[in-house]
């Protein structure tokens, strides 16, 4: 059985480009990697080695090294030949290099075979100087430069501008695709690149930082507040202080979700009739945080009131109940939006004023409940 694994898996990574097949070969655990790699030809292992060595989203990692490369000094005639007998071309361009591989420009098939002197040297074909990036640039720095500029494919080269490789225009779409969610994800509060397919202890952990923060913003806030006076004296006028503890986690909370769903309809990464497993990822993932912040905040206002009961309870058990409700309601409202015909992006409002109304009902109903009546 786990000599056909590697067979099938040998075969298909036959079939890639050396680039996609580094990424497959990445994921392999090493005893598979080298039964994969034994079955392919020298040169495309080589390859394939050479580019699953890189560090991850660098330019190195998502570049491929089937590209055309001619010598400054080589023919037009004997160019156009040699790219007669090529497979496959991965880009319209050949890009010229001196005796060392260093990078001097690039000439598009089109201009060669239209040049009229066939025995003209491809070197002086180039117009100016081509635009490249260094192998460990990050793979964003990549895509800034392909749309700054207009590129479908970028050259990549090492410290010394030898041409190492190039990045095609579907590995520029993917990666502008990949960072496009990453930094939605950052706007909204999580670091997570594929939010629904991580672990929930791990997604907790990457929300709180911001998510504390919020909660010792609304303290000092809440501080802030008692210096407007008031009954300050009273349990309930204490109370309203930190109802805003309450809105603005909750709120948070909910437009993570919110923005994890549209984005995970977007990319297929949530698909419809496979909703229970990120639902409840999802859900679980609210109650972690809310129990967190809760425990947090009751702790934190226990100390500045100087009693663990009371206010500091009450708080805390909104915050428990109002962001658990909060992260449902990202979660099922863009699902509802999309159901009805309306674009799930256009949910971000409605969650975010449906919290503030949900997470004020739950703490004066709280507050009602628990605190004793004067």
């Amino acid at each position: 059985m786990h000599k056909l694994a590697v067979g099938q898996l040998e075969r298909i990574v036959r079939t890639l480009p050396p680039d996609d097949g580094a990424d497959i070969y990445q994921l392999l655990p090493e005893g598979t990697r080298k039964g994969v790699l034994d079955g392919l030809d020298a040169d495309h292992a080589r390859q394939i080695r050479t580019l699953a060595a890189y560090e991850p989203e660098t330019a190195g990692a998502i570049m491929t090294t089937q590209f055309a490369a001619a010598v400054a000094s080589t023919t037009v005639r004997a160019v156009l030949d040699s790219l007669g007998k090529a497979e496959k071309l991965e880009t319209d361009q050949v890009y010229v290099t001196d005796e060392i591989g260093h990078l001097l420009g690039a000439v598009s098939i089109q201009d060669l075979l239209q040049e009229d002197d066939k025995e003209r040297a491809v070197g002086s074909l180039p117009d100016g100087q081509v635009l490249a990036i260094g192998v460990d640039e990050d793979q964003e720095e990549v895509t800034k430069l392909a749309s700054t500029y207009g590129l479908t494919t970028v050259p990549i080269v090492d410290r010394y501008r030898r041409l190492v490789g190039i990045v095609t225009a579907d590995d520029l779409d993917f990666v502008a695709e990949v960072e496009a969610s990453e930094d939605m994800y950052r706007l909204a509060g999580t670091v997570a690149r594929h939010p629904t397919k991580m672990a929930v202890p791990r997604r907790i952990l990457l929300r709180l930082p911001t998510l504390l923060a919020t909660v010792v913003i609304g303290v000092a806030a809440a501080q802030i507040l008692r210096a407007l006076g008031g009954d300050t004296a009273s349990q309930e006028g204490t109370a309203m202080r930190y109802v805003l503890i309450v809105l603005a986690l909750a709120g948070n909370v909910g437009a993570i979700a919110n923005t994890i769903v549209v984005r995970g309809l977007a990319t297929q990464e949530i698909e419809h009739g496979r909703l229970l497993r990120p639902f409840v990822g999802e859900f679980l993932v609210g109650l972690g945080v809310a129990a967190i912040c809760a425990f947090t905040t009751w702790l934190g206002i226990g100390l500045i009131e100087g009693s663990f009961t009371n206010i500091a309870a009450v708080v805390g058990i909104a915050l428990l109940v109002a962001v658990t409700f909060s992260a449902v309601m990202g979660f099922c409202i863009p699902l509802v939006c999309e159901s009805i015909g309306i674009d799930p992006a256009l949910a971000g409002p409605i969650v975010i004023a449906l919290n503030d109304l949900a997470g004020t009902s739950v703490y004066v109903g709280i507050c009602l409940t628990l605190l004793p009546a004067p």
